[in-house]
Parts: C-alpha cells; structure tokens; sequence
C-alpha cells in the first residue's frame, strides 16, 4: 500500500486574483467573515491560498437568476451632480 501523500497546491495572490476575479481587499473581508478559504502563512511576510480550497469554493457559489440579482444601492458618483446640472459628456 502507497501512503505517500501527495503535497498540496499553493497559489499566491495574484494567481487568486486572476481565478476568483476578487480583489485582494474583497478577499480579505470575505475571509473575515468566513466566507472565503483563510490563507496559509509560508513566512514571516508571505501568505497563499490551497488550491483545492479556493476551487471547492468556486463549485460552492450560487448561480445568480433574475430574482436574486440586485440593483447598486447608491445611485452612483454622478448622481449628485446630476441633480445639480452639471453633465459629464
């Protein structure tokens, strides 16, 4: 019987960027709230994420339908100037 495990994928940030589409900001608040795979420390100042994690993560998301799909809550940046006649085309 083969016990050799194999080792586990680290990806670092940018290559979870590129995957997920999330900034690194949005990541590190959806990590705080429990909502993306945490981080593993490879040094002092280094962190990555388990490959694995992040791509179970991925088949975990929910489809977006027409229901659940919501409009922006702030009326965007050019709205009060807008209100106030001042066109920006």
């Amino acid at each position: 019987m083969n016990t050799t495990k194999q080792p586990r994928r680290i990806i670092l940030d940018p290559e979870v960027k590129q995957v997920t589409g999330l900034s690194r900001t949005s990541r590190w608040r959806m990590i705080e709230r429990g909502e993306f795979p945490a981080p593993v420390r490879l040094s002092s100042g280094r962190v990555g994420f388990f490959e694995d994690e992040v791509a179970d993560w991925q088949s975990n998301l929910p489809r977006a339908n027409e229901g659940s799909i919501t409009k922006p809550r702030s009326p965007g940046r050019y709205a009060q100037k807008k209100q106030q006649g001042v066109s920006h085309e």
